[in-house]
């Protein structure tokens, strides 16, 4: 995985990831962005004192579809 990749992924981690970014990661779509992707949640948790449990849904599905909703939601007339 690229250096850019890995900071896209930290910034949308951390709440500061562009509308780029997040089109980026979603794009990618790789069995090692994702493995990441919870191994940096898992790290988080860790150092957070939260209770760590592994990641059991498609997280990039979900969002994929929130975006598509969006879009379609917005592309809608209006008046």
């Amino acid at each position: 995985m690229s250096d850019s990749l890995r900071e896209s992924m930290s910034a949308l981690m951390d709440g500061e990831a562009s509308e780029m970014e997040l089109r980026r990661l979603l794009k990618e779509d790789s069995p090692e962005l994702r493995e990441e992707w919870a191994r940096q949640h898992m790290a988080r948790s860790v150092l957070h004192d939260e209770q760590v449990r592994p990641m059991s849904f498609d997280l990039q599905a979900a969002v994929r579809t929130a975006i598509d909703e969006e879009s379609v939601h917005s592309a809608a007339p209006t008046g």
